[in-house]
């Protein structure tokens, strides 16, 4: 992906997760639905994908095919063939006055 991906993650070669968390040692490795992001000018596009995450530091474990998925749907929502993007919230600031 252009930007990276939005937190650590290691890739699972062989298409199986470790034994254990390579960052914190932990062995519960599970199966559940994450949102990635990646930036397209001042947005943020978030992509549900499931993938294996440890339970204890949240170290993601991403196998090739869902590495793919998510490069081409970046690729897709930057070339506009993806155009219905669902508003999920709002990024505000704090004017500058306010932080002194």
């Amino acid at each position: 992906m252009e930007n990276g991906l939005s937190q650590a993650a290691a890739v699972v070669e062989d298409g199986r997760p470790p034994v254990s968390c390579v960052i914190c040692q932990g062995t519960t490795i599970k199966t559940q639905e994450v949102e990635e992001a990646f930036g397209l000018n001042r947005d943020i596009i978030m992509v549900p994908v499931k993938t294996r995450v440890c339970a204890e530091c949240g170290e993601r474990y991403y196998d090739k095919r869902t590495l793919r998925l998510l490069e081409e749907v970046e690729e897709k929502v930057r070339r506009k063939a993806i155009t219905q993007l669902e508003v999920v919230g709002k990024v505000m600031r704090v004017p500058r006055e306010h932080v002194r």
